[in-house]
């Protein structure tokens, strides 16, 4: 029972941890963004460029902060498993 809750403990916080990072990331993915373009006029979007409504800001960005993130994580927390092979050149 008790390794079970510890399992569990375990999971939640490697969860909360990944939830915490991407969110944050994409948070201050938006603030960046908009205020590069909006503020500082650092550089602007195409027409056919995407954008979140609302707030005006590149679509493609705030999917990068999304999807290599949780990959990355993904990756990271695999290799810790018991029996993993760390993934390179060498091992192959």
């Amino acid at each position: 029972m008790v390794a079970c809750k510890k399992a569990l403990l375990a999971i939640y916080a490697r969860f909360a941890f990944v939830v915490a990072t991407v969110l944050t990331g994409f948070l201050l993915t938006v603030v960046i963004e908009w205020v590069s373009i909006h503020v500082l006029a650092r550089w602007s979007y195409d027409a056919r460029m995407p954008v979140l409504p609302y707030v005006n800001v590149g679509i493609s960005p705030l999917l990068q902060w999304l999807i290599v993130p949780i990959v990355s994580l993904w990756l990271a927390f695999r290799a810790e498993l018991p029996g993993s092979r760390p993934i390179g050149p060498a091992n192959r």
